[in-house]
């Protein structure tokens, strides 16, 4: 698949909104009793659904946003049946497409930017980029409607940009609505999550992930949609980019590093070389998802088994080595070549001891 091929399977562009029912459910009866909350923290894991959800309300606003809810109805008025439905949209429809096109004027995407220094994505979300919101919702929705953001996701807010969010949460303006997306709500501060109306997404059952893997990558045949669907833990998103940026050859290159044997220098050096291009970045990207996820997994296994104190205290360092290896490496501009090649070697270490206590 092209990379022009994968713009249709970013959130924007999703027409088919799969499980999260409740969520929609508590937005609508919300919305049709004409008191909708000024915030919505949409929390989860990744991969999800929470942006392709967010997208959904967002467009389901834009459309009916100046229609009467049930809070402002005259007494003679029926109240607008309002379900689940209502959050569908064609991909023809005129809302749909200025969305997906970046062309709506009264949506706005708050996310990384780029840093004109380093030619790549900040790291974190700015002041400037949640500051640049308080004259966005300044100015007045067309039709009387609804300004609406989308902060995707939230908690790559650093202080001063969570500091700025606050202020505009507790002094709301009007018919202005933020949608929130977190992959870790702990991380938000506590001011900011008391201050918005929390819906808290599940990971999809393997039905509806499956269902998911069909309608976006209907070319995949069943054994592999059966296969992504097992390896996803209930994330579609997740399942998508294994089979997008070969998340087997990554695993299978994981493995052999935890196995005790691992690569050899020239294919440590190759495989880092390759995968810290530029024109890599999300499969670099995945890659660091796979490996988080295998050490999580190891290291709740160890814990839930009773393993040896000294094993799992093997595991518990790796993890945060990788996390500071990444941390450190961004901040002084460390190239992924670099960094990936000094994570191989902490993981090859991890594995020969792991080799040495079977």
């Amino acid at each position: 698949m092209s990379e022009q091929d994968t713009k249709n399977l970013d959130p924007i562009t999703t027409p088919l909104l799969v499980g999260h029912d409740k969520a929609a459910k508590i937005f609508l009866e919300s919305f049709q009793s004409g008191r909708l909350h000024h915030a919505w923290l949409l929390a989860g894991q990744r991969g999800i659904g929470k942006a392709t959800l967010a997208y959904h309300l967002a467009r389901f606003l834009l459309k009916h946003g100046t229609q009467k809810t049930g809070g402002l109805l005259t007494p003679d008025e029926a109240p607008l049946d309002f379900t689940r439905a209502s959050l569908e949209m064609a991909a023809d429809d005129p809302v749909f497409i200025r969305v997906a096109s970046g062309g709506e004027g009264n949506l706005k995407i708050i996310e990384r930017g780029y840093n004109e220094k380093t030619k790549k994505r900040r790291t974190e979300i700015v002041v400037d980029d949640v500051r640049a919101l308080h004259d966005f919702f300044e100015m007045t929705a067309s039709h009387n409607g609804w300004r609406i953001a989308i902060i995707d996701p939230a908690d790559e807010m650093n202080r001063s940009a969570a500091n700025a969010l606050l202020k505009m949460l507790e002094e709301p303006p009007r018919k202005s609505i933020l949608f929130l997306i977190t992959h870790a709500k702990g991380s938000l501060v506590p001011t900011i999550r008391s201050r918005c109306q929390q819906l808290l997404l599940n990971p999809l059952s393997d039905e509806d992930t499956k269902k998911v893997l069909h309608q976006r990558m209907p070319d995949l045949a069943p054994g592999e949609v059966d296969k992504y669907a097992e390896l996803s833990g209930g994330s579609p998103g997740y399942a998508l980019r294994l089979s997008l940026y070969d998340g087997e050859g990554l695993n299978l290159v994981i493995a052999s590093q935890f196995s005790g044997q691992g690569l050899n220098t020239k294919q440590v050096h190759d495989f880092a070389g390759t995968l810290g291009l530029a024109t890599n970045e999300k499969k670099y990207f995945l890659f660091l998802d796979i490996l988080t996820r295998e050490i999580a997994g190891k290291i709740k296994a160890l814990a839930e088994t009773g393993a040896a104190k000294s094993r799992l205290d093997c595991w518990l360092k790796l993890w945060e080595k990788v996390d500071r290896i990444l941390t450190e490496g961004e901040g002084i501009n460390l190239g992924r070549k670099a960094m990936l090649l000094v994570l191989l070697s902490e993981m090859a270490a991890v594995g020969r001891q792991e080799h040495k206590a079977a």
